[in-house]
């Protein structure tokens, strides 16, 4: 099996598995240019709104996508000699909006971002905006995984926790999955 199909096999398994029973609005496997995903972003936002649901709702997915579609770019160059840098999907339930993304990262950097995350998930509205501000008034830490402000971001806009999971490629590299929720209403 090559790579860009095993990728989208493990991330649509992945959307079964936390979001049962979701409409696939958008689903992307491949390379995210910047020209492409302010496409992809109007083309989500079109969706989300001939939906019937509110610009609030559909600024607050975009927020989200553009947040998942650059860490894709940004560990675009891991192991993807195929171009095949990540897989996006945009999910509608009866209540919700769910986005996946899903790259390719050093198997090392897995216990940093789990924590990261971890940690972002369970900090109170008032210490995540309070962290973010921090962080954009002190400086990223852009070389640390998970210190920079993109996860803060996710979460701000995100009606729930993130839900994470990593799968093994091989020794060096694992694909990185994260789910986003935004209520429709």
């Amino acid at each position: 099996m090559d790579i860009k199909n095993s990728l989208v096999e493990i991330v649509e398994q992945f959307a079964l598995d936390v979001k049962p029973g979701s409409t696939k609005l958008i689903s992307w496997c491949g390379q995210f240019h910047q020209d492409f995903i302010f496409r992809l972003l109007q083309e989500s936002e079109e969706r989300i709104l001939s939906s019937g649901d509110s610009k609030h709702v559909a600024q607050k997915i975009y927020g989200v996508l553009y947040e998942q579609m650059n860490n894709i770019r940004f560990h675009a160059s891991l192991i993807d000699s195929a171009g095949n840098n990540g897989v996006v999907l945009l999910l509608r339930s009866k209540d919700e909006y769910t986005i996946i993304s899903a790259n390719y990262i050093e198997s090392t950097y897995q216990k940093d971002l789990n924590d990261a995350i971890h940690q972002i998930n369970a900090m109170e509205e008032q210490v995540l905006i309070s962290e973010y501000r921090h962080r954009m008034k002190n400086g990223l830490n852009i070389g640390r995984i998970g210190e920079g402000i993109g996860f803060l971001q996710l979460r701000k806009l995100a009606d729930a926790p993130m839900i994470i999971n990593f799968f093994a490629v091989n020794n060096q590299h694992s694909i990185f999955t994260i789910c986003c929720s935004v209520r429709r209403k």
